[in-house]
């Protein structure tokens, strides 16, 4: 919380922003700070997805037209996306409170709100990627099938992105205080699963 305050508009020099980042690779609970004030404009160098070329006109001309779907895709597969997606998958391979790894998935979901204006599911990452499969039949989703086929394993990940919350979390740590590695063992299995998804939108599934 204190280094998302201090990354407010006009606190500090972008020179200050990068010594604290360069920081945040000893803690990465100072990562979720730069993704809760700076989600598009990280100081990470990353690529923009390689399909996204491919599929930009069509994209931005669905977006155009009030697309959540479109406007998302354009949204995470463009440099700054994948830079928040790759920030995410730091953050999560090795957090070390429960309280890192409940704020990283609330800044997630927010990202991908969009996409659930009805709000948080509290569901099991079992449930969303279950739920994910009918969203793709959806009015939104499936005007960027129509024009995109080949997208669905990224709107699916989308989807289930937009509803991770504590529900995902409950099954493994409801009732414990488990921290360090410990905390990280028994959120294994759904760490895996999330991961899948995230790596879905970074071209690497």
């Amino acid at each position: 919380e204190s280094v998302r305050l201090v990354l407010q508009p006009g606190l500090i020099s972008d020179q200050k922003k990068l010594a604290l980042w360069h920081k945040a690779g000893r803690r990465n609970a100072y990562l979720v700070g730069f993704l809760a004030a700076l989600p598009d404009q990280l100081p990470l160098a990353v690529s923009e997805h390689p399909g996204l070329r491919t599929r930009y006109n069509c994209l931005e001309r669905l977006a155009g037209g009030g697309n959540p779907c479109a406007e998302l895709l354009l949204r995470i597969l463009q440099a700054p996306g994948q830079a928040f997606l790759d920030t995410v998958q730091t953050v999560l391979k090795k957090p070390a409170t429960q309280e890192v790894v409940n704020a990283t998935l609330d800044l997630v979901a927010d990202y991908f709100r969009p996409l659930r204006p009805e709000g948080d599911p509290d569901l099991p990452i079992e449930g969303l990627i279950e739920e994910a499969a009918g969203f793709c039949g959806k009015a939104d989703a499936a005007g960027c099938l129509h024009a995109a086929p080949e997208l669905e394993s990224q709107i699916r990940a989308m989807r289930v992105l937009s509803g991770v919350g504590y529900g995902i979390l409950r099954p493994a740590l409801g009732g414990t205080t488990a921290i360090g590695s410990l905390m990280r063992r028994k959120l294994e299995p759904t760490m895996r699963l999330l991961r899948l998804q995230l790596e879905a939108l970074r071209g690497t599934t």
